[in-house]
């Protein structure tokens, strides 16, 4: 029988009187890279300050190793052995990789460094992980894949019981979470837990083995890989949750929308069919007067359009 790290029962937030969570309930096995896909932002950063500290409870109750660390009856405002890593940069800039990854943590007691020790455990562990990063390097000189990188392994230092990677598309390419997912999978094999929160269901499956779909502040679906298609999710989430994919899949246009394509002027930006290296027969056009949003879920082909508007 597989061991639970991490489980929420009936998990009820209130903040003046607003719910946040409503009857949330979750689990996460050890070894076990789970994900979360939330439809909508309700009870997001609530659920992640419940994982992290022992806030007060409306309803419910959580346990981490099947210890009670948290309840509607008692909350004592302590910090659980959670790490998250997001696309805020946790780590302090003026300090190398070492001291980032083992002085700056709960534990750590010693008041003289041997600076030499520190260097070498460093340099095991990032051998270990088959990671390539000088271990004396700056942390405001790190790319975001690495530092991402060195937030991971200063979480499995300290033994943390979860390691939450929340919305890290906003910085990582593709390729680059894939890698991640790969570093992932080690220390999972090591017993280490995952949680990974993304907000499309084409970045969070492929890399998890199983996905909780969550939408006003509860699990209304747990799917993994390769089960669902695309209008699986559509059934699941809701037009008002996926809205771009409900236009992709009915074809469909909003009414206003409708109307700007009868009475389209000349315009002010189009591509045609563009190709890069991460751009493949790229189509749009901008009309005067119009603000449109360009979402690059990889975070890797906003830079080549940029580049293109400098004339390369």
């Amino acid at each position: 029988m597989r061991e639970e790290i991490l489980r929420m029962e009936h998990v009820t937030t209130e903040d003046f009187e607003t719910t946040n969570l409503d009857n949330m309930s979750l689990h996460v096995f050890r070894g076990e890279i789970a994900g979360l896909l939330p439809v909508n932002e309700q009870g997001r950063k609530k659920l992640l300050e419940v994982l992290q500290f022992n806030v007060p409870l409306r309803y419910g109750w959580v346990s981490l190793e099947n210890v009670q660390v948290n309840s509607y009856l008692h909350s004592d405002m302590s910090a659980n052995r959670v790490y998250v890593i997001s696309s805020r940069n946790r780590l302090v800039p003026d300090l190398n990789v070492c001291e980032n990854i083992f002085v700056l943590r709960r534990g750590f007691r010693q008041y003289v460094l041997n600076r030499k020790l520190l260097y070498q455990q460093t340099r095991r562990i990032l051998e270990e992980a088959d990671v390539q990063i000088d271990p004396e390097e700056l942390a405001d000189q790190l790319t975001d894949y690495d530092r991402v990188v060195i937030e991971l392994l200063k979480a499995v230092v300290m033994r943390a019981k979860l390691i939450v990677i929340d919305e890290i598309a906003a910085i990582l390419s593709t390729g680059e979470i894939l890698k991640l997912k790969e570093l992932m999978q080690r220390y999972a094999k090591q017993g280490y837990s995952f949680l990974y929160l993304g907000n499309h269901h084409e970045e969070v499956l492929p890399v998890c083995d199983r996905v909780m779909i969550m939408k006003d502040g509860k699990i209304i679906k747990n799917v993994r890989a390769g089960e669902v298609t695309d209008e699986d999710i559509l059934k699941i989430a809701g037009a008002e949750g996926y809205p771009e994919l409900y236009l992709q899949l009915s074809g469909e246009l909003p009414e206003e929308n409708q109307v700007q394509a009868e009475n389209r002027l000349e315009a002010a930006l189009e591509f045609r069919h563009v190709s890069t290296n991460y751009l493949k027969d790229l189509s749009f056009s901008i009309q005067p007067g119009e603000c449109m949003v360009l979402l690059d879920r990889s975070s890797a082909a906003d830079g080549e359009v940029l580049k293109m508007f400098g004339g390369k």
